[in-house]
């Protein structure tokens, strides 16, 4: 059975002292990673197990922002949406692809550094963040015009 508590503290730890980055565990805060800041907040409601792949993911966009192959290949593209307006759709396609990428980043360190993972849990939570990142996306291009029936 893995102990994913002890995970998280293991992986919150790494995080302080690698990367200088402090993890926050608060009740209803939003899973995020604030990098002027050097934060990363991450709900503590849900289970441990979910803690910590939450994290994994977080982790993944510290990564991400390191990792400037990655930002070379896409940014001149589109931008990752930081300078397009809340309705382009290079600003969504960008947002979905930092996000995925966030999380094939935290599973990648996962495995790296010996942590376990149930994948098929993962890979759920994974896909269902990013599905709702989708929606989010179209419903801010197309608005009330987007129809959600049947995609999910």
């Amino acid at each position: 059975m893995i102990n994913f508590k002890d995970q998280f503290k293991s992986l919150a730890s790494i995080i302080k002292e690698e990367f200088l980055i402090d993890v926050i565990l608060k009740s209803g805060v939003e899973d995020a990673y604030f990098p002027n800041l050097n934060i990363m907040t991450i709900n503590s409601d849900p289970r441990w197990e979910t803690r910590f792949y939450m994290l994994l993911h977080e982790t993944g966009h510290f990564i991400f922002d390191k990792t400037e192959n990655d930002k070379d290949k896409f940014m001149e593209t589109v931008k990752f949406g930081r300078e397009l307006s809340s309705k382009s759709k290079r600003k969504y396609i960008a947002e979905v692809l930092e996000e995925s990428l966030a999380w094939k980043y935290g599973q990648s360190f996962a495995k790296q550094r010996g942590f376990k993972i149930n994948y098929a849990k993962y890979d759920k939570i994974a896909a269902d963040c990013i599905m709702s990142y989708s929606v989010l996306g179209l419903r801010s291009i197309y608005g009330k015009s987007f129809k959600i029936e049947g995609i999910v």
